[in-house]
C-alpha cells in the first residue's frame, strides 16, 4: 500500500526503524510506501533498493560517532543507484517530496563531510524517538 504524501512521515519512520533492524522484508514493505518500489518490481529490484536503504542507514546504524568526512557513502549510493538503473528495468522517481527529502539528507551529509563532522547520529535519533514516545504516552 503506497501512502499518500501527508502520511509519508509514519512511513519514512517505518523504513528507518526496518533499516535499523536489518530487516529486509521490512524494508520492501516500507519502500513500497514511501514510493521506491511498486508491489510488481522484480525481486532483483527490491533488493537493491533494500541494500541502497540500508546503505543510506550506515550513519544511524554505526555505534558512536560517524565520521562523515572519511566516508565514501554518498558516492557509493550514487554508483549503486546508476549500476540499478544500467542493469535493470527500473526507472521509478520517488514522488516529489520523497526527492526534496533526499536533496535535503544529502546537503546535511555534504556539509558534515565538509566541516568534518563527527556525529552520533544513533543517539540523536535514539533521543528524537523518545521524546516522540513520551508525548504519545503524555496525551
Amino acid at each position: 500500500m503506497r501512502v499518500n504524501d501527508s502520511n509519508r512521515a509514519p512511513a519514512f519512520a517505518r523504513l528507518l526503524n526496518a533499516a535499523l533492524m536489518q530487516d529486509l522484508e521490512a524494508i520492501v514493505d516500507a519502500a513500497i510506501e514511501v514510493g521506491y518500489l511498486d508491489a510488481s518490481d522484480c525481486f532483483n529490484a527490491r533488493m537493491t533498493i533494500a541494500d541502497m536503504v540500508m546503505m543510506a542507514a550506515e550513519p544511524a546504524r554505526h555505534s558512536g560517532a560517524y565520521d562523515f568526512a572519511h566516508s565514501r557513502l554518498a558516492q557509493r549510493l550514487g554508483e549503486a543507484l546508476y549500476q540499478l538503473r544500467q542493469r535493470e528495468v527500473f526507472q521509478r522517481v520517488p514522488p516529489a517530496d520523497v526527492l526534496f527529502l533526499h536533496r535535503k539528507l544529502a546537503g546535511i551529509y555534504m556539509l558534515c563531510a565538509r566541516i568534518n563532522a563527527r556525529v552520533d547520529v544513533r543517539a540523536c535519533i535514539d533521543e528524537v524517538l523518545d521524546e516522540t514516545t513520551s508525548r504519545a504516552l503524555a496525551v
